[in-house]
């Protein structure tokens, strides 16, 4: 073998060198022929070695077998003589197939004379282009083509290598798709676009939008660089601010000022990226119109402005109207509630004197009317209050069993009229003492047990307490009312807590009222933070639930443990024909470590305490009801008192009202104490403790027994009463006189202060509405008089005004207590 050199055949795709690789591809397969090298390295194109040939194998086959093009070599007509695998590949078909065929055949239809030409080129000098083969699934094969020619005594008289070229088509595709994606938007968007060359800053395109926004036509700003165009000079008024712009690559401006064409400056927000583009790199500024809305947002601060001008003016329309309002509710409080102190302060002293039953009839149903009329002033006071945002809340101590026993107490005689029983089911390890509105809690219950007293005819109404988890040191109690009465419809027991609204609105109904006690109630425990619902079915009564949440006092009990172990294992017979009554009473006496036992007749009584004689084990206290069918109460006390074995036990009575003569019939009886139903557990316990220690008795504990009610107000008090109306004067003289004291009386604040200079007085009753000088003024002249005396008079404002603020109002004037018109017996004596 002759001395031989080695020999390098890159192969790539680059169409560019196709050339070339033609011509080494031609020369390293003359020398292989001709035995001329010794070695062949076949490199592939990402320059990896794919194997090395020794002279002495057959190079010319494994090496076109191994290119990763396809190799063909064609007869001089054109048909194939031979291809390698890669070829086969590309058109999916058998190598064995594809021999004999004419290369033209194999071509695209639309490109075959595109063939034609370069293998007519390639038969000479060589030649290389691109041509879209079919596959045997005749899906295209782009390939480029490089054809040379063979030696003339070769068989095979043109070499043909084809390079697969899908990728880069796919590519150039979706680039041209992108482009056309891209022109479209850059033509449509409704912002102007410039594209500026990053090196030269000159204008390369700009879109239509802002050919319109400025004025300029297309051929005006394309190649001009961008400081030559005038609206742009503040931006880039020099290269070296061109500069800045090049290097931040993005840079924005939110209000900029541009002249247009015509002279015109719109504001724009302008917003400037460099992009690479090819071997060089551009910037697209995007810049958007905001002129109309600058003037929408200066436009929307105007109106702002003007709507606060607008609001602040409603705010002290609506501020005047509301004091207006606060001022006709007041006025209206107090010329209402002056005429209503006139009627039922006389209706009262007179129901003191001497009458007949007729004339007693008479007044008694002028009490009941005008109280009635009075509860309807209030509740649309209330109603007023709310809806003008002046009723508040007052946070004191107060206790809850006496709260609900206050409430109850007026409401029992009203029940026992109708031959109800009235319940208040209180847990015996519920506490007493919390913090919040008492009053308003007492009106809320009022409301909802007037309410089903009202609509029941016969069986029971019980308030019941139940104490929720305590949460953030206060207490949630659920509170609720139910009857046995005629119940609500469904589809009405949601209106029924809008004002004005009931649930018969018709004009015959049976029941009265003005619809708004609910609405109150329902809005007053919003105030508390409370929520209301129901629960009624037609025909068989209904429960009304509520929430209020009130703070917790801890305070001693004000029952000494002491009276508690004198009760210590008592036991007790409960006789009540009413089961939550039974039930009520039984916790109760439990709760004091007493042995109660209950029953529902005079027989199962009488039945049991001849049991409990028998078996040495007698009952010491007996709680008898009052009304109860076939033996009542007082035949029971009766029956028990003539059998001496059982006349040792304390009898003590329970009743929802104090017929005529019960007072007698207890004397006679044997009967310890009276208690009116529903009892409030200090009561019950008051009585129990004094009943088993006679004598024991103090100030401290007053049972209710059967006698008479006695006055506990002081007599002999010098008295200045200051009030201009004739009528109210004579109630208040009514009340007091009748009490041994010595009155004197002035109708308007300069008689006040000429009386306190010249006379001594234990109190001043002071009307806070009087001509010349009013009731506020007049306190504050007495106690800059008392200032120097270092003496203090008491003063207690009456007035007709009714809201929350007016008792502060009185106590900041200096005054040291109030009591609201009408005026009632038993306030003036609270207040004395």
């Amino acid at each position: 073998m002759n001395s031989a050199r080695p020999t390098n055949l890159r192969m790539t795709e680059d169409v560019a060198d196709l050339r070339s690789r033609l011509d080494e591809a031609s020369e390293t397969l003359r020398a292989i022929r001709m035995g001329e090298v010794d070695a062949v390295l076949v490199q592939g194109a990402k320059g990896d070695n794919l194997f090395t040939l020794n002279g002495a194998d057959d190079p010319y086959r494994v090496l076109i077998e191994e290119m990763n093009q396809g190799a063909v070599t064609l007869s001089a007509n054109g048909s194939i003589l031979y291809c390698n695998r890669r070829f086969a590949e590309l058109l999916k078909m058998p190598l064995d197939k594809i021999v004999g065929f004419a290369f033209e055949s194999l071509v695209a239809p639309s490109e075959q004379a595109e063939f034609v030409r370069l293998l007519t080129a390639g038969r000479t000098a060589g030649s290389a282009g691109e041509i879209t083969l079919l596959a045997s699934d005749s899906s295209p094969v782009p390939l480029q083509l490089a054809l040379g020619p063979l030696p003339a005594k070769s068989a095979a008289k043109i070499c043909l290598v084809a390079t697969d070229i899908s990728d880069r088509k796919r590519a150039e595709r979706a680039l041209r798709a992108s482009e056309v994606s891209y022109r479209r938007l850059f033509e449509a968007a409704k912002d102007g676009i410039l594209i500026l060359d990053a090196d030269t800053g000159r204008i390369s395109d700009v879109n239509p939008f802002l050919l319109e926004m400025l004025g300029f036509s297309h051929g005006e700003m394309v190649g001009k660089s961008i400081w030559e165009i005038s609206p742009f000079k503040d931006i880039v008024s020099n290269k070296v601010k061109f500069a800045q712009l090049q290097q931040q690559g993005y840079v924005r401006y939110e209000n900029l000022p541009l002249e247009t064409r015509d002279g015109r400056y719109i504001a724009v927000e302008f917003v400037s990226n460099v992009y690479p583009a090819g071997d060089r790199s551009v910037i697209q500024c995007n810049i958007r119109d905001i002129t109309e809305r600058k003037h929408a947002a200066e436009e929307l601060r105007a109106s702002e402005r003007r709507f606060s001008d607008m609001l602040r003016q409603a705010k002290e329309v609506a501020e005047a109207a509301n004091r207006a309002k606060s001022e006709f509710l007041a006025n209206m409080s107090h010329e209402i509630r002056t005429p209503m102190n006139g009627i039922i302060g006389m209706t009262d002293l007179t129901l003191e004197t001497n009458l007949n039953r007729e004339q007693r009839e008479y007044l008694d149903m002028v009490k009941t009317s005008a109280h009635s009329l009075l509860g309807l002033i209030n509740d649309i006071l209330d109603f007023s209050k709310i809806e003008a945002g002046k009723l508040k809340l007052e946070a004191i101590d107060f206790s809850l069993r006496d709260c609900i026993g206050m409430m109850l107490k007026p409401l029992g005689m009203r029940a026992d009229q109708k031959g109800l029983e009235l319940v208040a089911d209180i847990p015996s390890d519920m506490p007493d003492h919390f913090v919040g509105d008492p009053m308003r809690l007492r009106q809320i219950l009022i409301n909802l047990t007037d309410n089903a007293i009202k609509f029941t005819e016969r069986g029971e109404v019980v308030v019941k307490v139940i104490n929720q988890s305590p949460l953030n040191g206060e207490n949630h109690l659920q509170f609720s009312v139910s009857d046995t009465g005629i119940g609500i419809p469904a589809e009405k027991q949601a209106a029924i807590f809008e004002a004005f609204a009931q649930g018969d609105g018709s004009t015959t109904r049976t029941y009265g009222g003005t619809g708004l006690g609910l609405s109150i109630a329902s809005q007053l425990i919003q105030k508390m933070q409370g929520r209301i619902w129901i629960d009624s079915k037609v025909g068989e009564g209904t429960t009304f639930h509520f929430t209020a949440r009130l703070g917790v006092r801890v305070t001693a009990s004000p029952v000494e443990q002491a009276d508690l172990r004198d009760l210590d294992g008592l036991r007790a017979l409960v006789v009540d024909d009413n089961a939550v009554n039974r039930r009520v009473l039984h916790d109760m006496l439990l709760n004091w470590r007493m042995k109660p036992t209950v029953v529902e007749s005079g027989a199962s009584a009488i039945a049991e305490m001849v049991r409990a004689t028998d078996a040495n084990a007698a009952y010491q206290l007996v709680l008898l009801d009052a009304m109860m069918p076939e033996i009542d109460g007082f035949a029971l006390a009766e029956k028990i008192r003539q059998q001496p074995t059982l006349a040792g036990a304390t009898v003590m009575m329970l009743s929802s009202a104090t017929p005529r003569g019960s007072a007698e019939r207890c004397g006679v009886l044997g009967v310890a104490a009276w208690l009116t139903k529903p009892v409030s557990q200090s009561d019950l316990l008051d009585a129990i403790w004094i009943a088993i220690h006679p004598g024991a008795q103090t100030n401290d504990r007053q049972p209710e027994h059967c006698s008479a009610e006695t006055d506990p107000s002081p007599s002999g008090m010098r008295i200045l009463v200051a009030e201009d109306n004739v009528i109210n004067r004579a109630v208040a003289t009514g009340i007091l006189e009748k009490r041994g004291h010595s009155l004197v009386h002035a109708t308007n604040g300069l008689e006040v202060l000429q009386a306190f200079r010249t006379g001594s007085f234990n109190l001043i009753l002071m009307d806070v509405q009087m001509p010349e000088m009013d009731g506020f003024q007049t306190t504050r002249r007495i106690r800059e008089m008392e200032a120097s005396s270092k003496c203090h008079v008491p003063i207690v404002a009456m007035t007709a005004y009714a809201m929350a603020e007016d008792r502060e109002r009185c106590l900041a004037a200096g005054m040291d207590d109030y009591i609201a018109k009408p005026l009632k017996k038993e306030d003036v004596l609270r207040v004395l």
